[in-house]
């Protein structure tokens, strides 16, 4: 175990050969804090998670078509965002899912959402196939929801 990189004084602390805790001041964020998020987008629409909704024809409801990404937020920063941006993006093509933002727009609104809460934030997010009626066989040019 050991100390990894540190980015917006948020430290990656390995604590074994493939996991990792993220450290910043007095409190420890891992996958369980998801207590945390408190905001959330979906289509244009910032809101609580309570007021926003996701359509029932989303297809991520009936076949599970969707590619999500977490890391956290800190001092105005997305920890390795980079990084996470570019996997995002591959996995969402290879599952020819249509990403309705260039990744810098994507970048810019995780970055802005940071902005709008206090302190240190476990970021989710995801990208379905998007909404059509039930079918297996989904229409190419579908544009994707975030």
């Amino acid at each position: 175990a050991g100390t990894g990189a540190t980015n917006a004084d948020v430290t990656l602390k390995a604590i074994s050969d493939r996991a990792y805790v993220l450290e910043t001041g007095t409190i420890t964020l891992s996958g369980d804090a998801q207590e945390l998020l408190s905001l959330a987008y979906y289509d244009g629409k910032i809101g609580t998670p309570e007021e926003l909704t996701v359509p029932f024809n989303d297809r991520v409801h009936f076949f599970g078509d969707g590619v999500y990404d977490a890391t956290v937020g800190a001092n105005g920063k997305v920890y390795l965002m980079q990084n996470h941006l570019d996997r995002f993006y591959t996995s969402a093509r290879a599952l020819d899912i249509h990403i309705p933002m260039l990744k810098d727009e994507l970048g810019r609104l995780l970055t802005d959402l940071l902005a709008k809460v206090d302190g240190q934030r476990i970021f989710y997010w995801q990208v379905t196939r998007g909404i059509e009626t039930r079918n297996h066989v989904y229409a190419e040019d579908l544009p994707g929801k975030l």
